[in-house]
């Protein structure tokens, strides 16, 4: 698993195209699970957030009151707060996943967790892996891709878009610029080789037919 960082844009259109796939069936069938999974890897993925950060969201740290969408993280690494800003694609699916979660059964007051676990509490950072590992085996992927590949993806996207290596270490909240260099630094082993930026929209549709999802 050492050294697979990355994704391809690809992959990660062929990971996001699954899940939301999965959301629309879970939709119809009034199952929970995949309509969140979808949500938290938009987030992921645009956001750069760690597994803690995304497992520690609260519904009131997402503002949509700009074009663009912003993520308060309120204890990052070294209990530090920042503001993230995330794609303005990304504002009506935002929306839209906070008018479901009542619908859901799920609380959507401004405390209650962004991401609930199926039971409604709050998401360990143990049921993000799982739900990663699924994820990535309905897309067809490498299970040994780790999880922090989001991150790094989503900050050699934001690298690549912007030049601005002091952005990417502010958005992933790095306190070393170091770190950051790091990140957005691609190497030849990676899950792939790196993505320029995590897609939102329904643009890839790799074949294959929906599967049953493992709760948790």
């Amino acid at each position: 698993m050492e050294g697979r960082r990355y994704l391809r844009p690809e992959e990660v259109s062929q990971i996001l195209a699954w899940l939301e796939r999965e959301a629309i069936v879970a939709r119809v069938k009034g199952h929970r699970v995949p309509v969140r999974d979808e949500a938290l890897f938009q987030v992921a993925f645009s956001g750069g957030l760690r597994a803690s950060e995304l497992a520690d969201l609260h519904v009131s740290d997402v503002s949509l009151v700009r074009a663009a969408p912003q993520i308060v993280v309120r204890r990052g690494k070294g209990g530090k707060r920042r503001e993230v800003a995330l794609p303005s694609a990304l504002k009506p699916r935002l929306k839209e996943y906070l008018a479901w979660m009542p619908r859901a059964g799920f609380s959507a007051d401004g405390e209650s967790p962004l991401f609930p676990s199926r039971t409604g509490r709050r998401i360990t950072r143990s049921g993000i892996w799982r739900a990663w590992k699924v994820a990535l085996k309905g897309a067809g992927l490498p299970l040994d891709c780790p999880l922090h590949a989001t991150r790094h993806s989503c900050g050699l996207g934001l690298y690549r878009a912007t030049k601005d290596l002091r952005l990417v270490q502010k958005h992933l909240g790095h306190a070393r610029p170091a770190t950051t260099a790091g990140s957005t630094a691609p190497t030849t082993s990676s899950c792939a080789k790196a993505s320029p930026a995590a897609p939102t929209s329904r643009a890839s549709r790799p074949r294959g037919s929906t599967t049953a999802r493992t709760r948790r």
